[in-house]
């Protein structure tokens, strides 16, 4: 079923590349608000909205499918504590599509973990050593992601790490290098970011420019190829301010869908110029409201490294089917 799913996505994404079509090729969907956990730059968990059922989850991941849907990447809040989520996966795995559940990982245990092995990726949040990751996300949680980590690898699933970079845990650069070349785990990361689900100390932990590219050097100095997920010439092309040049695809190849409904091109920011509700609007008007996004400067190396893999030169297509391999 795997490599079906592969070769059947890269097959539609590229007719759809050549013919210059936009399609939901890759669709983010928010399932809820509610989370355990407070994370120190996030308020997500104290956002109060309606949230779609199961059902309206269906219909959704119906169209998607028509659509031409690959790839759903299901975050929260905490998926998991998403009522019917299992439900939910069970359907987009029927559909043939392939997905990545990003958790923080707390409430994987060995009840619930056979329950995820459908899932093309599972990746978990770690901000860094058990000092500093408990420090940003709670007592206790590192080694519950360690411990949800190694049930997963036990079931054969692949498993990425994610890292959200603030004044916290940017010295945690070598801790987190020597953590996934020890595990041989895939590694990404993102800067925090002043966006609509920020906490309300955001300013205090955001990195400056200066700090931002100081932590990008040293990226680059320590590049590890099976390590990192993000192509070191796109850090490159960060420190040499070419990354703007970027075609970006959010709103073109790239969708991401709150636990409303609503229909956004970009998970930074929020665009509600260009937002829908895909159930109420209906497909053709939301893609045609997305279309109208423009990014600038996106503050997501992983989402720059979606958008990489896209621009079609050799380098990315290498580099997009050694990470569809793993």
């Amino acid at each position: 079923m795997a490599n079906t799913q592969k070769i059947n996505g890269i097959v539609h994404f590229l007719i759809n590349k050549i013919c210059g079509r936009a399609y939901p090729f890759f669709v983010e969907i928010r399932l809820t608000y509610k989370c355990n956990l407070k994370c120190t730059y996030c308020n997500v968990w104290d956002i109060d909205k309606l949230e779609l059922d199961k059902m309206a989850w269906f219909k959704i991941i119906d169209i998607l499918s028509e659509k031409g849907c690959v790839f759903i990447q299901i975050t929260g809040g905490e998926p998991l504590l998403k009522q019917n989520f299992f439900d939910i996966l069970d359907y987009i795995h029927h559909k043939g599509i392939m997905t990545n559940i990003i958790t923080n990982g707390t409430l994987i245990d060995k009840e619930n973990i056979n329950r995820l092995k459908y899932a093309r990726l599972i990746t978990f949040s770690l901000d860094g050593n058990k000092q500093t990751h408990d420090l940003l996300r709670g007592k206790g949680t590192f080694q519950k992601v360690v411990d949800s980590i190694e049930l997963s690898r036990q079931l054969g699933i692949n498993v990425i790490i994610a890292s959200t970079i603030n004044k916290y845990n940017v010295s945690d650069l070598d801790f987190m290098m020597s953590f996934c070349k020890e595990k041989r785990l895939r590694w990404f990361f993102s800067f925090v970011a002043d966006y609509v689900y920020a906490g309300l100390n955001i300013n205090k932990i955001i990195l400056d420019e200066r700090d931002k590219r100081e932590f990008i050097r040293k990226i680059v100095g320590c590049y590890d190829n099976s390590i990192m997920i993000t192509r070191k010439k796109i850090f490159i092309d960060y420190l040499n301010d070419k990354v703007q040049y970027y075609t970006h695809y959010c709103g073109k190849l790239f969708f991401f869908i709150e636990p409303d409904g609503m229909m956004i091109p970009c998970c930074f920011g929020q665009d509600l110029v260009c937002s829908t509700n895909l159930l109420k609007d209906g497909y053709k008007v939301s893609m045609v409201k997305n279309l109208k996004h423009s990014c600038k400067i996106c503050p997501s190396f992983s989402l720059l490294g979606y958008n990489d893999s896209f621009r079609l030169n050799p380098s990315s297509i290498i580099h997009t089917l050694r990470l569809l391999s793993k």
